[in-house]
Formats: structure tokens, sequence, C-alpha cells
């Protein structure tokens, strides 16, 4: 089966940004479809843009005024979130089969050496970052990137299809800074900079969800990446340290808790990040003790 091209998807993706705004609940549930089949088929191609253009007209469709459109749009969210990591995995195992001598090397040592700077790593990155912005409270950098061009999109759609991947390079220059480097832009992402969740539609919540089933799911995709295990000390073990908006609920302070066995388990007890164990024992300690209390 061939594959979309990635210059068709932009298009597609400039028209389903405007037809989220059309004022029939039906079409815009359409719109929802659409994106879980763009984000999840094997066929497209994605560039990072493309990728963050999908969530972020998701993202926008989570305030709707439907209620029914409003939790399509939730739910859709919880699928788009990890089809990029899944994405991530497939793009890994095409490259490491395309490198047999790298791929071999990998394998002896436990896992990939060094996943690649593909679109679908670049987009995994960054939005490990945003949400773990949004948990904390803050407006995720790099969706709200295409957020705010929207109106840039939305004017050019009418013209040609190039406007959704114009905005690219910015963002994905942001998302390449972040994950070159695998603490640099997480090192800065609690910085004055990032305005509050009120401004984003991902609640704290949500994003804390999305977190927990994205490290749950991918642990071992992780594991094996340098770089994305840099991400999980800069941006997931503070943000587990952190006070959080909800945190007085009591859902979320199951989830902090999972995720913060899970982080344990999965890596720090495997030795991924062992210098973080103690740090990891004492969040899932003060967790429990505020449960009991």
């Amino acid at each position: 089966m061939g594959t979309i091209d990635p210059a068709a998807i932009s298009s597609v993706l400039g028209c389903l940004r405007l037809s989220a705004g059309n004022a029939n609940a039906t079409h815009r549930l359409r719109v929802l479809q659409s994106l879980t089949l763009i984000m999840t088929a094997q066929s497209v191609r994605l560039g990072s843009s493309s990728i963050a253009e999908a969530l972020s007209i998701c993202c926008k469709m989570l305030d709707d005024e439907d209620g029914s459109v409003a939790r399509t749009a939730e739910a859709t969210l919880r699928q788009l979130v990890p089809s990029v990591f899944d994405r991530l995995a497939r793009e890994t195992a095409v490259q490491v089969d395309e490198a047999p001598a790298a791929g071999s090397s990998a394998a002896s040592g436990g896992g990939v050496a060094s996943l690649p700077s593909g679109s679908a790593f670049e987009a995994g990155l960054a939005l490990l970052q945003d949400l773990t912005l949004a948990v904390r409270g803050l407006s995720p950098r790099w969706l709200s990137a295409h957020e705010g061009a929207s109106g840039a999109v939305m004017a050019a759609a009418g013209k040609t299809g190039s406007g959704t991947g114009a905005m690219g390079p910015s963002s994905a220059a942001g998302s390449g800074s972040g994950g070159g480097g695998g603490g640099g832009a997480a090192g800065s992402s609690g910085g004055g900079d990032d305005g509050p969740a009120s401004q984003h539609p991902i609640s704290p919540t949500t994003a804390l969800e999305l977190l927990e089933t994205t490290v749950v799911s991918h642990a071992s995709l992780i594991c094996g990446s340098p770089a994305l295990l840099k991400a999980m000390e800069a941006l997931v073990l503070p943000t587990l340290g952190s006070r959080l908006p909800d945190e007085q609920d009591p859902q979320t302070s199951l989830r902090l808790f999972r995720l913060a066995a899970v982080v344990a388990c999965e890596f720090a007890m495997r030795g991924a990040i062992r210098d973080s164990l103690d740090a990891l024992l004492s969040v899932l300690v003060a967790l429990l003790r505020e449960a009991a209390g």
C-alpha cells in the first residue's frame, strides 16, 4: 500500500480546522472522526507540524458549546496522544531495519541506542513537554503555537493547502531544541513565559491522565532512548514533585501515585534513571500520607 503525500495531508488539515467551526454539530463530529483516521492510519505520513495541527484542532474542540462534541473531542484526544508514540515506535523499528549493523548493536545493548530525529520523535518530545506543562497548570507551548497561528491557516486554506505546513518550522524548531538537548527546553518549561492553563482547553486532570497513559503504555520505548529518558528526568520527575492545581482531588492524587509508581518500577528500578529512585519514593510516601490523612 502506498503512502499519502504529506502536502495533501496539510491541505486536508487546513480544511478540517475550518470545518471545526461549522455551526452544524454533526459536521464537527465528523472532523473528530477524520482526525482519528489521519493520526492512526499507517499509510498516512505526518510531519511534526501536521501532528501538532491535528492535536490542536482536537484540543480546540474540547471547549465546544455542544456537550456531545466536547465529550467526543476528549475521547478523541485520548486516542490521538498515544498514536503519536505508536508512530514513534514504528518510525524507530523501520530505521533499525534499514540499518542492520546499528540495529544489531542496539539489540545487543538491550534497546535502541539512540532514536532518530524523525517527525514522530520531534512530536513525541514536544508533546511530552506540553503535557507536563498542562499538568502543572501552564499553557502548552507546542500546541498553543499552532492554535495561535490558526487565523493565518484559516485565511490561507481557501487559497492553498500549504498554509498548515507553513507554520511548522518555528514550532518544529522549538520541539527540536527541546528534544536534541534532552532537557534543554524542558529545563526552562517552568519559566514565567507560559500562561495559565485557563487559556488552554487541556485541563491539568486531563493532561495528567494522558501523561500517565503515555508513560505506562510506552515504557519500553522510552527506556530505549537516551533522549526520551532525559526528557523524563527533566520534565516528568519535577512534575511529580510539584504542587498541582487539582491535587486535592482524590482522583488526581491517585493518578499521581500510579504515575510515580510506574516511573519507579519501569525506569528507576531497571537502572534507567537510578539516581531519581529516592526522589520517586519520597513522592510515593508523600502521596500515601495525603491519602491516609
